[in-house]
């Protein structure tokens, strides 16, 4: 049986599933069903990536490069339409616009 990845992303950040949502921009609703299995795939890869970051962050000591985060997005099927990139004092915020074919 495998970890429920709700869980897994809660417990190795420290947050509740209510703080989850509020990170995603979803209803805390949302996050209870994706709990109990029933998670969308691109939720599914949005907690992906919140693991991958943690993992990247404490294995590299420093902020997750973009490039990283790039390549397991096509890795996983994913072409990317628009990419910004920007920096201030709070850190380093990428928004992406993605595609995946079939």
């Amino acid at each position: 049986m495998t970890d429920n990845i709700v869980k897994k992303v809660c417990k190795e950040l420290g947050i509740t599933q209510k703080e989850l949502a509020e990170r995603l921009e979803v209803q805390p609703s949302a996050v209870s069903n994706w709990s109990k299995g029933d998670i969308p795939k691109m939720a599914e890869l949005a907690l992906k990536l919140m693991l991958e970051n943690k993992d990247l962050k404490e294995t590299e000591k420093s902020p997750c490069m973009p490039i990283n985060v790039l390549n397991y997005l096509t890795t996983q099927g994913y072409q990317i339409i628009k990419y910004k990139n920007k920096s201030d004092e709070f850190g380093q915020t990428i928004k992406l616009t993605l595609f995946k074919g079939h």
